[in-house]
């Protein structure tokens, strides 16, 4: 396992201090502490201390546990909470303590926080999660007393942690970063942050379908210095929150749906290139003490460790020198107001032409955007209302809100400032020292390809030579390189070590090598020579390339038996997953030619359905219905009428997802009647009044657990319309009630 030389040095207590300033070249680990089922206090701090100890040494100095602030009608909790803090205090164990978790009766008091901050140095900071601010408040004409209460308490919480000194960590959901950059109700809370912008670390939560615009909008907020570094909430549930099954399956997912660890390293690598110095994860199941601890063995720590090791984590400058563009909101009074921003940066109940163009669009809504479908354009910063001239001075050109009229006008606009960092249909994007390769597809199997033009070239011919003393090895002479690494892996282990670096010569004697057995060697140099790499990605493959240091491509091998041997060029092993997946229409293996002709038909007119719901079209939607409709509750067609425009007038449609399950055309010889099973989700936004209170709700139906629903296609009229549903679809019960 690779380890960074900074690393290594760092104290040996292991504990960060509460003056070390967080950012990329010291970033900020925050990992849930465990023993929250422990019987006391004392069990408590005994788990969380065995689970330090079994974290690498040299990473203890990144690293805080996070600990659940107690809910203050729980007797017991407050001083089983302070047992934990003072054996914490004990073992200079560093911790964070969650003090908001969007239930208002978890919020701990500013008051006692004070004092805990005040009698235990171990805290290193507070965090927050969890608050809403798609309330807009009207209070006379921009009266103080508008501020709505949570920006009135995180100003205090703020304000508290800064007094003393500690860090206040704050992650939000859905669009609130963008409300809170624009609400006119909440410029005291924009404020306040800018005011302690060294103490607070703005998080986008990995939950739900806006990741990207939260990344753009902290990125915005970071670069028009209103904080001094940002970063991002890492949680397996996002997988399963988008509706992700498996690779191709979409719908309603169990608990006992697993992400794939690999979109651990997907998240972390989109904070690093982007400039994200803080990184905190969610589940404890996940971690090195869980029962899910393949994600950290395999993926979590390896990518925390290249990320510092290698320099990944882009710092300000080089970020600033790579972006261009950059898109300012409009400031926001009410709901309606925050909208004219909506257009740009919400692709899921909004147009997103900005979204669309920059970073494209897989499939709004059933697909959560977690990787940019383009790299060419980097990351577009989000900027307030409030940025200072001189921080709009350094972009070439800022765009405001309804600037373009749609996603192709962004794109050739940004054509004019980007050249393309490489060639290919992957991820494609260079910043620092990192060359970022990543797979676009969240959850589908599609073969990728990607191609750079100059990557540092890997150091070949390297020979070894087993002596008395140790494995003797060297490699040949090339005018551009500088340094080498040497690096070894013992079979069967198939993940390399570093065993040296900083070599100006060309030989390495290995003296720590003997009854070892098996063993292969490979070297890399920090170089100038350079030369075209191509490849290909697949569903899981996110790699980083260095700019400076020559990738891993040969490979020399030694057994107990061998006193000499030459490198070979490493073989990737044989990829068996499928270079494409279809997901719609699915099921139609084992058809025949008519039956996939006509269940194509009919698969066709479930996507008009989709952009007639998408468009309020109530017309084109009842359309496709048949006459003698009837669902499972004897509903009619003019009942399907009703509940459609009922919901069109109390809410603003958003997308339909969709997946077939099965087909059943037993009935179709005889009847000419199609059944088939649709994972159908409807998605919706409820508005409030202009004013803005309780603003922008998400709602859908069918209100069935699993999503899954009947349908029974039929042609009328010369086309195929919906003749049955079970459950009913819509219901006007799931319009009415489900705000």
């Amino acid at each position: 396992m690779v380890l960074c030389a900074f690393l290594v040095s760092g104290p040996s207590a292991g504990v960060a201090t509460l003056s070390d300033p967080v950012s990329s070249e010291r970033p900020l680990f925050i990992f849930p502490a465990p023993g929250g089922d422990a019987p006391d206090g004392l069990a408590h701090a005994d788990r969380i201390l065995s689970a330090w100890q079994m974290l690498p040494e040299s990473l203890r100095p990144l690293c805080v546990f996070e600990l659940e602030s107690p809910v203050t009608d729980e007797a017991f909790w407050p001083d089983r909470f302070r047992d934990v803090l003072r054996e914490m205090q004990f073992s200079s164990i560093p911790v964070m303590v969650r003090i908001a978790n969007g239930d208002p009766r978890a919020i701990y008091p500013l008051a006692e926080l004070a004092l805990l901050l005040e009698e235990f140095t171990t805290i290193r900071g507070v965090h927050v999660e969890g608050l809403t601010f798609n309330e807009y408040y009207a209070f006379g004409e921009s009266d103080p007393l508008g501020i709505p209460p949570q920006a009135k308490w995180l100003m205090e919480a703020i304000e508290v942690a800064g007094r003393y000194g500690r860090l206040i960590t704050i992650e939000l959901d859905e669009m609130h970063w963008p409300r809170i950059m624009s609400n006119a109700w909440c410029k005291p809370l924009y404020d306040t942050i800018r005011r302690n912008k060294e103490n607070v670390v703005p998080l986008n939560g990995q939950h739900g379908p806006h990741n990207i615009a939260r990344t753009s909008a902290l990125l915005g907020l970071w670069l028009e210095e209103a904080v001094d570094q940002w970063g991002l909430g890492c949680s397996s549930d996002w997988y399963r929150q988008a509706g992700f099954i498996e690779p191709g399956v979409f719908g309603v997912a169990g608990d006992e749906v697993q992400m794939p660890p690999a979109l651990y390293r997907a998240m972390i690598l989109n904070g690093a290139m982007a400039g994200a110095a803080a990184y905190r994860f969610e589940r404890p199941e996940d971690m090195w003490f869980g029962a899910q601890r393949h994600n950290w063995d395999n993926v979590i720590l390896p990518t925390l460790i290249e990320i510092v090791d290698r320099g990944y984590i882009a710092p300000k400058d080089l970020v600033q020198r790579k972006i261009r563009i950059a898109y300012r909101l409009n400031p926001a009074q009410t709901s309606k107001e925050f909208h004219a921003n909506l257009v740009d940066i919400d692709v899921v109940y909004g147009e997103g032409r900005m979204l669309r163009g920059a970073y494209g669009v897989e499939r709004p809504g059933q697909v959560p955007e977690l990787i940019p479908n383009t790299g060419r354009y980097y990351w577009i910063p989000i900027l307030s209302p409030y940025a200072l001239d001189e921080v709009l001075r350094q972009f070439e050109e800022v765009i405001l809100p309804g600037a373009m009229l749609d996603a192709q006008s962004w794109r050739e606009r940004l054509d004019l400032y980007y050249p393309p960092d490489g060639e290919g249909s992957a991820f494609i994007s260079r910043v620092g020292r990192g060359i970022f390769v990543l797979h676009t597809r969240e959850n589908l199997y599609e073969e990728q390809t990607f191609r750079l033009e100059a990557l540092p070239s890997p150091v070949r011919s390297i020979s070894a030579e087993r002596h008395e003393e140790g494995i003797e090895l060297s490699w040949p002479f090339r005018e551009g390189d500088l340094f080498y690494r040497v690096y070894r892996r013992v079979l069967p282990e198939t993940e390399y070590t570093l065993v040296a670096s900083d070599i100006d010569g060309r030989r390495y004697l290995d003296t720590t090598a003997a009854n070892l057995g098996t063993v292969a060697y490979t070297v890399t140099a920090l170089t100038n020579e350079r030369e075209p790499y191509e490849g290909t990605v697949n569903y899981g493959d996110y790699l980083v390339f260095n700019s400076a240091e020559s990738r891993i491509g040969d490979e020399v091998m030694l057994d107990s038996f061998t006193r000499t041997a030459s490198s070979a060029a490493i073989v990737a092993p044989g990829d068996n997953r499928p270079k494409t997946q279809e997901w719609w229409p699915t099921g139609l293996d084992g058809l025949g030619d008519n039956e996939v002709f006509v269940a194509r038909a009919i698969a066709a007119r479930i996507e008009e359905w989709e952009q007639a719901f998408s468009a309020e079209d109530l017309e084109r939607v009842v359309g496709l219905y048949a006459h003698d409709y009837q669902d499972a509750s004897g509903h009619s067609r003019e009942y399907v009428r009703s509940a459609y425009d009922l919901l069109f007038k109390l809410y603003r449609a958003g997308q339909m997802h969709r997946q077939i399950r099965s087909w059943d055309l037993s009935a179709y010889s005889e009847s000419g009647e199609v059944g088939l099973v649709l994972y159908c989700r409807f998605t919706a936004i409820d508005e409030s009044d202009a004013r803005g209170r309780y603003a922008d709700l998400p709602v859908s139906f069918p209100d069935v657990p699993s999503g899954e629903v009947r349908l029974t296609f039929a042609q009328r009229d010369d086309a195929w319309r919906i003749l049955r549903s079970d459950p009913p679809l819509p219901h006007l019960d799931d319009i009415i009630v489900n705000p």
